[in-house]
């Protein structure tokens, strides 16, 4: 330096000076970008930061970037596009090309992310990926719109949404079993651009992309995140930046088109349930080893299948969207399936019931009304493992949440969880159906021999002699009607346990309980009984529970001890031990007369004085 310069003179000639390297530095820089001299790219890429010109180095070495990105993106674009539809990956190609894409991005920042920290610092990634991010939009851009046009989405919703419009659930369902036919096509459908088939391969792609997509916006906030994270920038800068990347990529280009793939994969994936499960109707069959028929499992099947491709988007939204379709399906077609054949009742087979058909004019071979028999069989244990079906779905897809979905926020958790209480209701609902069904079976099948033995119940003389009791005791201490009833029970429920599933059965033997103890306790209420009389009852009655304890997995005498407390009532020898049973169980639980009904059992009893019963204490 001249000695005498003055100290802005100096000043100046460093300015320039440090102008003059940073030409050279750019040009260097621009010259080995242009040779792609990987060597020399980060030779100038590290002398950047020297310079005060981070910003500038990382705008030039995320640009250089950028261009590798593009090359890869166009030439898998370009195999995409030259695939053959033979070619086994030709339905997921684009998938494919996505994947690429963002594979290609991730690894870039992946590879350069220590060199930006080490010669950048931390805090400054973030402007590499926010390029490079661009350029992934622009390129995902191009694949995404070779995706609409070569996979026709737009024409294929709109006829998937006006077959949906046009056709109700129940207008092709046919709802009687068709025996085992195995020609039929599950995915069969007209139109070969709605053909379910093609359908699901697309279903399949789309999932693929959007999933890929996901993972790759999870990648990059993870990395800037971390990158924050670890620099010594202020926690508002920190999070200003954060909250900016989180903008940035909520109104990209790439968000929008995955919005827009996912509202076509939310159409088709509704077409496809919707029609796969009319087709699973119209294509029922059953074997006679299995007591369900094919319905229950192609439809679980179905819904498990579209269900899991739906999680495995990692769309919130689209999950939520495809949770709440399947319970209308559930509630709706399943439902309205199965209660249409339960509402055809159960033939008995009866007598008087043949003579009214005839009348009717509706006479119905022994074969039709054994398959209606069958089919009513059926359709309860359809019901009653669908409600098992749809409990283990709920189960997994709840426990797949936090797998599928980490990032999620409150309110879309909060609404996952309300669309699987949803399908869990329609669940629920077909419980109450099953259970209306299994009251429809008993009123048809036993109701009719219950009601007969309390009939004879009701006319048979209960003021025995000596005699005609020692006579019961030398016949096995039974009446007639209490013996034929047992064996019409034990006939029937022995036929229904080799046809209903566990629950149904022991549904049906618990309510033929509550229909002997109904009958039964109106007919005992309604005869006058001496004291061997109440002790034949008592006998027949310990005998009848005997029987069922035996036949039901659970207890049943809970069921008869208000007929029980009627019959110890009608065994005492004198009216003062009323008093003593009455306040021995007052505080019981299990008692379950009133002072009312213990005067009126007492009044059944011929050696009993009216007067006396109304000094009673109760």
């Amino acid at each position: 330096m001249v000695e005498g310069t003055s100290l802005e003179e100096a000043f100046s000639a460093l300015t320039a000076a440090q102008g003059t390297l940073i030409d050279i530095v750019t040009q260097r820089f621009n010259e080995a970008l242009s040779r792609s001299d990987q060597a020399s790219i980060e030779r100038f890429f590290k002398i950047f930061p020297l310079l005060n010109q981070q910003h500038e180095g990382l705008t030039k070495y995320s640009n250089y970037l950028c261009r590798q990105v593009t090359d890869n993106a166009c030439r898998s674009l370009r195999i995409a596009q030259s695939m053959s539809k033979s070619d086994k990956r030709y339905a997921v190609a684009l998938a494919d090309s996505f994947s690429e894409l963002f594979e290609d991005a991730a690894r870039l920042i992946e590879i350069h992310q220590p060199l930006v920290e080490r010669y950048y610092g931390h805090g400054e990634l973030y402007v590499l990926v926010e390029i490079l991010h661009r350029e992934v939009c622009v390129q995902q851009r191009r694949i995404f719109q070779e995706l609409l046009s070569s996979r026709v989405l737009a024409r294929r919703c709109k006829k998937a949404q006006d077959t949906l419009i046009k056709g109700s659930l129940t207008d092709r369902s046919s709802t009687g079993l068709r025996g085992n036919s195995s020609s039929g096509n599950l995915y069969a459908t007209q139109d070969p651009l709605i053909e379910t088939k093609e359908v699901d391969a697309i279903l399949e792609e789309l999932a693929l992309i959007h999933k890929h997509a996901e993972l790759y916006f999870r990648f990059i906030k993870r990395r800037v995140n971390d990158d924050l994270e670890q620099s010594k920038l202020s926690p508002e800068v920190k999070a200003s930046r954060i909250t900016e990347l989180n903008q940035k990529v909520a109104v990209c280009e790439l968000n929008k088109d995955m919005q827009e793939l996912m509202s076509y994969y939310i159409c088709l994936e509704e077409f496809f349930m919707v029609e796969s499960v009319k087709k699973a109707v119209e294509l029922e069959s059953f074997e006679e080893s299995s007591p369900t028929s094919s319905l229950l499992d192609d439809v679980f099947f179905l819904l498990k299948k579209c269900l899991r491709r739906a999680f495995s988007t990692a769309s919130a939204d689209g999950a939520c969207a495809m949770l709440n379709h399947s319970g209308s399906l559930i509630e709706g077609e399943f439902a309205r399936a199965s209660q249409e054949r339960l509402q055809r009742g159960f033939p008995t087979g009866a007598m008087m019931d043949h003579a009214i058909n005839i009348m009717q004019g509706k006479l119905q071979s022994q074969a039709e009304q054994e398959r209606d028999r069958e089919q009513f069989v059926v359709t309860l244990n359809n019901l009653d493992t669908a409600c098992d079906y749809v409990d283990t779905l709920v189960t997994a897809l709840t426990a797949e949440c936090p797998k599928r979905f980490p990032g999620c926020s409150a309110q879309e958790r909060g609404k996952l969880e309300a669309c699987l209480a949803n399908v869990g209701a329609a669940g629920a609902r077909l419980r109450s159906l099953s259970s209306a069904g299994i009251g429809q079976l008993c009123a048809s099948a036993v109701r009719p021999h219950i009601k007969a033995a309390c009939d004879a119940f009701h006319t048979a003389n209960h003021q025995l002699s000596e005699a005609e009791f020692a006579q019961l005791e030398a016949d096995d201490g039974l009446r007639p009607f209490i013996q034929q009833l047992v064996m019409n029970l034990d006939s029937l429920l022995n036929s229904f346990r080799e046809v209903l599933t566990a629950k149904n059965h022991e549904q049906l033997v618990a309510l033929v309980a509550s229909e002997i103890t109904q009958l039964l306790e109106k007919a005992a209420l309604k005869t006058i009984y001496n004291r061997l009389g109440g002790m034949q009852l008592d006998k027949e009655l310990r005998y009848l529970i005997g029987y069922l304890t035996k036949v039901a997995s659970w207890s049943i005498r809970d069921r008869f001890s208000k007929l029980t407390q009627i019959s110890l009532l009608l065994n005492i020898d004198s009216i003062s031990e009323v008093e003593e049973i009455c306040s021995a169980n007052q505080s019981s639980l299990t008692w379950r007369l009133t002072p009312a009904e213990v005067r009126q059992a007492l009044g059944l009893r011929t050696e009993f004085k009216s007067d006396e019963i109304k000094k009673l204490h109760l």
